[in-house]
């Protein structure tokens, strides 16, 4: 079941969305701080991208100069990602 919502849900911003209420709620009691950082750092400039379309370049492009938080987030988002198979 898990498998098929992650298949339909391919962009990145569908997948954050999946990765906070289902990973980020349920362990993490500060939560909407990553909700926000991964909002700021990656759906606004990347959230209409495919999954599989994102690149080290545009990781690079938007990441840059970010606060290590900031980019741990992103790090587990992506961990999180891969760990299902996307």
């Amino acid at each position: 079941k898990q498998r098929a919502k992650i298949d339909k849900a391919e962009t990145v911003r569908a997948l954050a969305a999946m990765y906070i209420e289902n990973w980020q709620k349920p362990r993490n009691r500060t939560w909407k701080a990553a909700e926000h950082s991964l909002n700021q750092a990656l759906v606004k400039p990347l959230g209409s991208y495919q999954i599989k379309d994102v690149t080290r370049r545009d990781l690079i492009r938007v990441l840059d100069g970010k606060h290590r938080r900031t980019m741990a987030c992103v790090q587990k988002f992506f961990r999180w990602t891969v760990e299902r198979g996307v």
